[in-house]
């Protein structure tokens, strides 16, 4: 089946990875690039440091962009393709450390959030 794939960021890394994939799948690939904005000084203080971290570690990143886009092409061909693929161990050591967040919290609130049902 071939299918046609919008994919950002496709100048390197793992959108290039991803496009090269797909195209060597016999799929069709529309890649488009985004230059960086430029700077509004009104919100340096919340998008800022955050700005900066991708500034400085594009290019740099721990995971292999050949492995993460054949992770998300077998995702995407199984047969229940998940909802959500964090992909490298910092992704799924985040993902998992906010679900045993959750829990805890819902599990310390569990018994008044019960109490909230209808009395019958």
């Amino acid at each position: 089946m071939n299918r046609v794939w919008l994919i950002t960021g496709a100048n390197s890394g793992f959108g290039r990875a991803i496009t090269e994939a797909a195209v060597s799948g016999g799929d069709t690939a529309l890649f488009a690039n985004i230059t960086t904005s430029r700077v509004i000084d009104d919100y340096a203080a919340t998008v800022g440091p955050a700005r900066r971290m991708t500034e400085t570690s594009d290019g740099r990143q721990p995971g292999d962009p050949a492995k993460a886009a054949a992770a998300i092409l077998a995702a995407l061909d199984a047969e229940q393709t998940p909802l959500r693929l964090p992909l490298g161990d910092d992704a799924v050591d985040a993902v998992l450390g906010h679900l045993d967040t959750v829990r805890a919290e819902v599990t310390r609130w569990e018994k008044l959030a019960h109490g909230t049902r209808l009395a019958g």
